[in-house]
């Protein structure tokens, strides 16, 4: 295997080394790093210098390079980082964790190996989240979300993330105002719309209501249900009391009958366990969820050919992602009836 040695000489160092490829801590000298390209994955976090351990036996811990430049890391015998003392570790809140959590998210895919991602929270790294949200396996989003069909109406933005389906709907002269949860990193949101030109008010729920008068928009647009400290009925409730009679919700949410959930079922060696934090919902979770909501439709999307087992990647995407994918589409209408007075409905 090839090794390659790299002289300490300040932050220097994160040139010298390609951000986000493959390599294994190995025994070094006090003013040498040394890395072996093998199972372990060290990613130069720019514009931060130290590096980050992804995949280890204790993944989460840093190696601060400015802070540690003359420790001898003999790691002879040691199979873990975790024996060496003094490094400062990795939480929910180490802003280069959640950037990159965030990026792949926004990017409807996995963490890839086969990108070399710009600087994190650069308008290039917004752009590229952007390109793969909608390129290729993605390009089902921009019709079936209808950026383009709402001009110069009142959207309200629901949810999480860097808020590119919502600039989509800027660019088309929506007015887009934001609502997020208290958790949500809003400033890498904001920036988001700042480097297009555009701008939005950003507010959060006031004593478990959302921060608009009654019927004010024309359509809601929501990517979480989970992260806003309420249960899920209330939400709706308010979102439906802040919509137009006639006014539509387009909820965008994880599928709970995915391909992973299909091979769990069917080969339980080809499935995936399920991460712990991620909350899925059904089709009849859905019209259960919004069952005050008239023409509904729900659309299943989202698969990648890789994705599938070799044995049936023959099958054509856009007919298996309707069974199998990844994401629901909830779309329906708040009724018109809800213009009229209670006692007049009465």
């Amino acid at each position: 295997m090839k090794i390659t040695t790299v002289p300490y000489d300040g932050i220097q160092i994160t040139n010298k080394l390609k951000p986000f490829q493959h390599y294994v801590y190995a025994p070094v000298s006090p003013a040498t790093l040394t890395f072996q390209s093998w199972n372990l994955v060290l990613t130069v976090c720019f514009p931060f210098p130290f590096i980050r351990v992804d995949r280890f036996s204790t993944p989460g811990t840093f190696v601060d390079i400015l802070k540690f430049p003359e420790r001898n890391f003999n790691s002879a015998g040691n199979s873990s980082l975790a024996n060496i003392q003094g490094l400062p570790s990795l939480t929910a809140g180490d802003p280069h964790a959640v950037s990159l959590k965030l990026f792949w998210k926004e990017a409807l895919r996995k963490p890839g190996k086969n990108y070399t991602l710009p600087m994190a929270q650069s308008q290039e790294w917004y752009g590229l989240a952007e390109r793969l949200r909608y390129g290729h396996h993605g390009n089902w989003v921009p019709q079936l979300m209808e950026f383009d069909k709402h001009g110069g109406e009142q959207v309200l933005g629901l949810g999480t993330g860097l808020g590119t389906d919502w600039i989509q709907y800027a660019t088309q002269g929506s007015q887009v105002s934001l609502v997020t949860p208290n958790n949500n990193p809003d400033h890498l949101l904001l920036q988001n719309f700042d480097y297009r030109g555009l701008s939005s008010p950003c507010g959060k729920l006031a004593n478990g209501n959302i921060p608009y008068s009654n019927n004010f928009f024309d359509i809601a647009v929501l990517n979480d249900l989970n992260s806003f400290g309420m249960d899920a009925e209330s939400l709706i409730a308010e979102i439906t009391r802040v919509l137009k009679p006639g006014g539509k919700v387009l909820a965008l949410l994880p599928a709970r009958y995915d391909l992973n959930s299909l091979l769990r079922t069917i080969f339980p060696a080809l499935g995936k366990p399920r991460h712990a934090e991620s909350t899925t919902y059904s089709g009849a979770d859905l019209k259960n969820l919004f069952k005050g909501f008239l023409d509904y439709r729900i659309h299943k999307r989202h698969l990648r050919r890789n994705d599938l087992p070799p044995l049936f990647r023959w099958i054509p995407i856009p007919l298996i992602q309707r069974l199998v994918g990844k994401y629901l589409l909830f779309k329906g209408l708040k009724p018109l009836a809800a213009a009229v007075h209670p006692a007049l409905a009465a």
